[in-house]
């Protein structure tokens, strides 16, 4: 009898069934890790320079800033949000969720003709959200070296970079006061701008990154304007529709660089509506400092100046707003300083947060309305003056410049304040509570043996810069 011959289909249907799996499987996976990316929420971290607490038309009647108005009152406003007195350092604050004084960058702004940067070593907040699925952009300032291409933008996590390295620059022409011209495109130098007024600028910039923006992806943009810092220049139509009520000829120009500030924003939101971003999008609004009083800014009724540590130099107006992700219309009470932005943003994406910095995350609290997880913060510690806050009490201590020696306590002053019952500083209670003076003066001395000594680097000659021609470049340390 001839034998049957052998069925193999089965086999080859088993093995068919599996490969469908097998790509079924795979496919199901890509699709849920392209959700996951196209889920998590976009975020717009707006930072203005020096902006003083009462340069919102929500604290100030000279102020016209409808937009910022309307967003603080309908998101969650931070009522003690805290800042670095410097530019430089609160901006090294922001992007790494460490305290300035743990980085040797609590002394002083990175100035231009200095070869300081931001420690190479360290995981900047855009690094974190690339891995996240984000397309990161920053727009304006970046004010944390650039001496080295390495330690520019697009070195450090930023997929595109509009803006200025420096500071100190005019509205108009970009350039400093020695006449070298500051604003790039992507590492270039860009002078099409040039003569068009910064807030301007840089608004038309985020809008075309926001209108740009593959939207099967997260945004994540940085929008640094050079407003409100000195010098005090606005286009006088701002002057004319939004600020002739004010008579004082320095405020009055500073409330039409507010007015051209809010509209700048206004604008960029209205490109993410258009977009569809918007509904998804987490917006976040801080300043770098304190205003400026001497150049028309107001921090009242807080005490002191952009560069102290008075609570003028470094509480500045935030808060936040989105239209899903959190619980509106409350003003938030906890500490919140600005080392917490970098976990405070990584857990709205949805990422882990880093080990060993300084700054919690905030995301719960503000999400939830509960109490913060911050029960101290550090404003800076420097050689001559430190101070930090634990619960409601403040301590501010100060050295003669000239003392001899660093470690030396003959010359200290110290001032202690109850910020909850005095939040303007006008009672100093170091004599009258002498038991919570060196509890606090403890707590300063434990801190300080934490510090990162700074390290200070000489100017650079302009001559000495092998790419300077009348431009601020890198390549040169």
């Amino acid at each position: 009898m001839p034998e049957k011959p052998r069925r193999e289909w089965p086999l080859l249907l088993i093995l068919f069934i599996f490969i469908y799996i097998a790509v079924l499987v795979a496919f199901v996976a890509l699709a849920v890790t392209m959700r996951k990316s196209a889920a998590r929420p976009h975020i717009l971290f707006i930072v203005a320079d020096d902006l003083g607490w009462s340069d919102l038309g929500r604290s100030s009647e000279d102020m016209r800033t409808p937009t910022l108005d309307d967003l603080a009152a309908n998101g969650v406003f931070l009522n003690w949000s805290y800042v670095h007195p410097l530019d430089s350092p609160t901006r090294a604050a922001f992007l790494t969720g460490i305290y300035p004084f743990h980085m040797g960058l609590q002394h002083e702004n990175m100035e231009a003709d200095t070869p300081a940067f931001l420690p190479a070593n360290l995981i900047l907040l855009p690094q974190y959200l690339k891995n996240l699925g984000y397309r990161t952009n920053l727009i304006g300032k970046w004010h944390l070296g650039f001496c080295n291409f390495a330690y520019t933008p697009r070195s450090r996590g930023f997929d595109s970079f509009v803006g200025f390295f420096t500071d100190d620059l005019d509205y108009y022409t970009h350039r400093d006061k020695n006449g070298i011209y500051d604003f790039r495109y992507n590492g270039e130098e860009d002078f099409l701008d040039q003569g068009n007024y910064s807030t301007e600028i840089l608004g038309k910039w985020a809008q075309e990154v926001v209108t740009n923006h593959d939207v099967g992806s997260p945004l994540f943009l940085m929008l640094s304007f050079q407003a409100m810092h000195s010098p005090a220049q606005v286009p006088e139509t701002y002057v004319n529709q939004s600020c002739s009520h004010v008579t004082d000829p320095a405020r009055r120009d500073v409330c039409g660089m507010a007015a051209a500030l809010d509209k700048a924003i206004d604008g960029v939101l209205s490109s993410m509506a258009q977009k569809g971003l918007l509904e998804n999008t987490l917006v976040i609004f801080t300043s770098d400092n304190g205003g400026l009083t001497a150049g028309g800014s107001s921090n009242a009724p807080l005490r002191g100046d952009h560069g102290e540590l008075w609570e003028g130099g470094t509480r500045v107006p935030s808060f936040i707003s989105s239209r899903t992700l959190v619980v509106n219309h409350y003003v938030f009470q906890g500490l919140f300083h600005a080392v917490d932005w970098l976990p405070t943003i990584l857990s709205v994406a949805g990422g882990e947060i880093p080990v060993g910095i300084d700054g919690v995350d905030q995301w719960p609290a503000l999400r939830d309305r509960s109490l913060g997880p911050r029960s101290e913060m550090v404003y800076n510690i420097d050689l001559n003056q430190s101070a930090i806050r634990v619960g409601d009490f403040k301590l501010i201590q100060s050295r003669a410049a000239d003392a001899s020696d660093e470690n030396s306590k003959e010359s200290d002053e110290y001032h202690l304040y109850n910020l909850a019952q005095d939040p303007g500083e006008n009672e100093d209670l170091a004599s009258k509570a002498p038991k919570k003076l060196e509890e606090m003066k403890a707590r300063l001395d434990q801190l300080r043996q934490t510090l990162v000594p700074a390290e200070d680097k000489p100017p650079t000659s302009l001559k000495d810069h092998p790419n300077y021609d009348r431009v601020w470049a890198s390549g040169w340390c």
